[in-house]
């Protein structure tokens, strides 16, 4: 069975039946599943129970694996007086691909400190259990399937399923490498520990909801970029054949997912589980890129994935409520407080809640609606205090979900008017240009050169952190600029003020747009920043029937394309929509 389940075992060769004969019990389980072995693999051993259903006794160490270690030969001789030595110690080369490892408690959810500095996550307590790497492979035949309802229970997998293990195939290793290469640095724009790449694949070791949802993503996104095709439409990675991926593959694991994630929801204790969370975050961002899928499935994933948001949302709220608690709202205004709010936005869980944020301002602002991720835990961004720029840049993304809640949202109730609210937005956008920090400027600028058929300028940033952030910002600027109440609609100057509103919307999109293009580069060899792409994408789709310059247009559409072939973003509705706005076609 392959590793991203685990819900039986694989039936073992007659060779390897005789292998076992002498040291194992013969009782065998009966298996399902295809273990036609790829040329270059070579079959594990099986075993009477599943990895994760191994009895285990938490007062001693286990090897759950127990296939023999082999060692390297060496060609060094050893000499005579060696082996007769009486003190001699014994010896084996280092090996650290059949070797043994430890599996140790996961990292502890992130737990506020209250003012009087008690701790509400109590200390845990593990003695770790012992298990032999597994560097055999299964043939990539064997796909994914929902598993019974009794396994889906954290209690089983919690203890006993640990990754890769003798169910892995070549196919689930070369789908986590591509995660971590290409897909993982998305999630982790803003985030300085790097949480999506670094600590997410190491707690899908232990966590199968999380780890398939990692192959949903990278087997959806793998099969849909030209560059891994081959002439005969065979995937390829690392010079690795990989004849089974198909984009029909993430949907084997996506079904596999979403049916953890949904039994789990419901549980009170489960759905607060940060690991679940992330889970849940990747998967979401599957249903953006996927376009197959259907209203219903996309339904039933936000609210699922509403349910784990909002569950984890409200253990902070005593913390982020302005009203009860207003020393929160300024890190430093009391004495540890600065260190409890600043281990809370560098924490594993703040960190899904930003990609969860960016993923919901895309949808938000794409589809014209209001936020529906609760912001109690962003309260405490607000100010322009000084800070690290990944601070900064978050204050960004949640002043663009409080303009979205502006502009489609219902009234806030804070008693203020539509004038009062939107003077507040754009206030933030002046006190911005005067407290901006230096690590924000950009270190060059080139305006286009029409001449040369250029049309969007080059602006440079140091990190992708700083453009990201400044176009989020701009996106709000969109919004602010067209949803202005002071703006009459009709009446004497509506007309002028109409234009003006035009003319500074299409300088956002073209300074956006530049950016955007400016961060990987204006060449095909060199990537581009995909979470600067979508933001240039948002901005394209809901302005971009706006503009009547063919050079412009060109140029907007290079940002479709360019998004969709690195990127294996779906812009093909997108596009063939602005050709009929532009009498293209």
């Amino acid at each position: 069975m392959p590793d991203d389940l685990l819900v039986t075992s694989t039936k073992a060769n007659a060779q390897d039946e005789r292998q076992e004969t002498a040291s194992r019990p013969p009782k065998r389980l009966e298996s399902s599943i295809d273990t036609e072995l790829s040329p270059t693999v070579r079959s594990a051993l099986s075993t009477d129970l599943p990895a994760f259903l191994v009895p285990f006794n938490p007062n001693h160490e286990s090897v759950l694996v127990h296939s023999p270690i082999k060692r390297r030969r060496t060609a060094d001789t050893i000499p005579p007086d060696y082996l007769t030595h009486p003190n001699r110690s014994t010896y084996t080369a280092y090996d650290p691909i059949r070797s043994q490892y430890r599996i140790y408690d996961s990292p502890k959810v992130y737990g506020p400190t209250s003012p009087d500095r008690f701790a509400y996550m109590p200390e845990q307590h593990q003695v770790p259990k012992v298990v032999e790497a597994e560097y055999q492979r299964l043939a990539d035949s064997a796909a994914a399937t929902i598993p019974d309802d009794s396994l889906l229970s954290p209690a089983i997998w919690k203890e006993e399923f640990f990754w890769p293990n003798q169910y892995t195939t070549t196919q689930c290793a070369c789908l986590m490498r591509y995660y971590i290469e290409h897909l993982a640095p998305w999630f982790d724009v803003g985030d300085p520990a790097r949480h999506f790449t670094l600590a997410v694949p190491q707690r899908a070791r232990r966590c199968p909801p999380l780890l398939n949802a990692i192959f949903t993503l990278a087997a959806r996104h793998l099969a849909s970029i030209p560059q891994f095709k081959t002439s005969d439409d065979m995937i390829e990675y690392q010079n690795i054949l990989l004849p089974k991926l198909t984009e029909e593959t993430a949907v084997k694991y996506h079904n596999a997912c979403i049916a953890y994630l949904i039994k789990l929801s419901s549980d009170s204790e489960h759905v607060r589980d940060e690991n679940l969370l992330a889970a849940a975050v990747i998967l979401r961002y599957y249903e953006e890129i996927d376009p197959s899928l259907t209203n219903e499935d996309s339904k039933t994933l936000i609210h699922t994935f509403t349910l784990f948001a909002n569950a984890q949302a409200s253990p902070y709220a005593f913390m982020m409520d302005v009203d009860k608690h207003p020393e929160y709202l300024r890190p430093g205004s009391s004495i540890g407080l600065f260190e409890n709010a600043l281990a809370y936005l560098e924490s594993f869980q703040h960190a899904s809640f930003r990609v969860a944020l960016r993923q919901e301002l895309t949808i938000a602002f794409l589809r014209q609606r209001p936020v529906r991720l609760p912001l109690e835990t962003w309260t405490i961004l607000q100010g322009f205090d000084k800070a690290e720029d990944f601070i900064w840049s978050d204050r960004h993304l949640y002043h663009c979900a409080k303009v979205l809640q502006f502009c489609f949202g219902a009234d806030s109730g804070t008693g203020k008017t539509q004038i009062e609210r939107w003077n507040e937005l754009r206030d933030f956008e002046m006190q911005w240009d005067q407290y901006k920090p230096l690590s924000f400027a950009p270190i060059h600028h080139q305006p286009p050169d029409r001449q040369k058929g250029q049309c969007l300028p080059q602006i440079w940033y140091m990190a992708e952190v700083h453009a990201t952030g400044l176009l989020a910002l701009d996106l709000a600027r969109i919004l602010l600029t067209v949803y202005n109440p002071n703006i009459p609609r009709i009446g004497p100057g509506a007309t002028a003020h109409q234009k003006r509103i035009t003319d500074e919307v299409h300088d956002i999109v073209i300074r956006l747009c530049g950016t955007a293009m400016s961060l990987g580069g204006t060449t095909a060899s060199n990537a581009s920043s995909q979470p600067a792409m979508v933001q240039a994408y948002m901005a394209v789709v809901v302005c971009g029937e706006y503009f009547s310059d063919p050079l412009e247009q060109q140029a907007l559409m290079g940002i479709l394309d360019r998004l969709k072939h690195e990127h294996g973003w779906p812009t093909d509705k997108t596009a063939m929509q602005l050709k009929r706005e532009w009498g293209w076609i």
